[in-house]
């Protein structure tokens, strides 16, 4: 229920169709992590996005060699890992942290991917949302 939920009100996905936020609800795999667990790390396979439930996360960018030298606070509610959704051997651009004990639903990018080749017209919304929200949190990022 609570992942049905979150769908609905996510900027990324809430205008998607009803029928394709279920079959994306149905793809989730909801996960537990503790403070102080890593998610990933800034390098590793992007397989999966995130989409937080409760806790908080640290999202910390790399820029050039500099591992660390930006990043920001995702609260509960915000979709971490969009990597997940580049086609060609994803990789991450950064490392994402708990901050505190966190529920958050891991969904397979090439899944979300192969549902859009069904449906383009709502993978096209979604991938312009998803482009926005890319640009808003670099810049949010750049800025600190």
């Amino acid at each position: 229920m609570a992942i049905r939920q979150m769908l609905s009100t996510s900027d990324l996905f809430r205008e998607l169709a009803p029928e394709l936020r279920e079959k994306v609800a149905d793809l989730a795999d909801r996960r537990v992590y503790e403070e102080g667990d890593t998610l990933y790390e800034m390098g590793d396979a992007a397989d999966s996005l995130f989409l937080l439930h409760n806790g908080r996360v640290r999202f910390g960018l790399g820029v050039g060699n500099r591992p660390d030298s930006g990043g920001s606070v995702m609260f509960p509610g915000s979709v971490i890992g969009w990597a997940a959704l580049v086609e060609e051997n994803p990789r991450r651009v950064a490392t994402s942290v708990c901050l505190e004990d966190s529920v958050l639903y891991s969904v397979p990018g090439k899944e979300i991917l192969a549902l859009f080749e069904d449906d383009p017209r709502s993978g096209y919304r979604f991938m312009r949302r998803l482009a926005m929200m890319i640009t808003r949190d670099f810049m949010s990022v750049m800025s600190v």
